[in-house]
């Protein structure tokens, strides 16, 4: 009888706040739709609770959230969410200065085995010369020829092809100047 009366207040929380519901209300409907027993709903919002919770740096309330999220991930099975919360963990972790709490969640959440998404199909293609940038490693990005690049590559967004032996996308003169690369972007996901 409680959980189905915590699930009506839920519904009806979510019925008012409408297709966007404040930050405010994330906690509320967390509480309530983990009271309801609503795995899914529950660990939405739990979730979207931590996140509040860890802008405002009310770390405990975030950890709280999130470990409350990974019970319900864990019974759902959705290992990558819940891989993905494990990440959030060592985030608030880490900003707390809690670094040995951070480096055991990132331990666990490395340790999880997660199969790999699907990659979007091609969507678009944007080309454009650059210098050959520097070596692509995150110690170096304070590079200017590099910086952008490499922020880029480590979202696993830009892919270097190819080396163009030009000056402009349509002067295409062999090994004349290797100094310029060739980048395309991966569709947006």
């Amino acid at each position: 009888r409680r959980r189905e009366l915590h699930g009506r207040v839920a519904a009806a929380l979510e019925a008012l706040a409408g297709d966007d519901p404040s930050p405010r209300t994330f906690a509320q409907l967390a509480r309530h739709y983990t009271a309801a027993d609503d795995g899914a709903k529950a660990a939405e919002y739990l979730i979207r609770a931590g996140d509040e919770a860890r802008a405002l740096s009310a770390d405990p309330e975030a950890i709280g959230h999130y470990r409350r999220a990974r019970e319900f991930l864990s019974r759902l099975g959705d290992d990558r969410r819940s891989r993905e919360t494990l990440f959030k963990i060592a985030l608030v972790h880490h900003l707390a200065f809690d670094f040995e709490g951070a480096e055991r969640a990132y331990d666990e959440a490395f340790a999880c085995k997660v199969e790999p998404g699907e990659r979007p199909e091609l969507c678009e293609r944007l080309m454009t010369a650059v210098f050959q940038p520097g070596p692509l490693a995150p110690g170096v990005v304070y590079v200017a020829d590099t910086s952008a690049l490499t922020q880029h590559l480590f979202r696993g967004r830009v892919d270097v092809v190819e080396r163009l032996a030009g000056l402009s996308l349509d002067e295409l003169a062999v090994d004349e100047h290797p100094q310029f690369t060739h980048v395309c972007t991966s569709p947006l996901g």
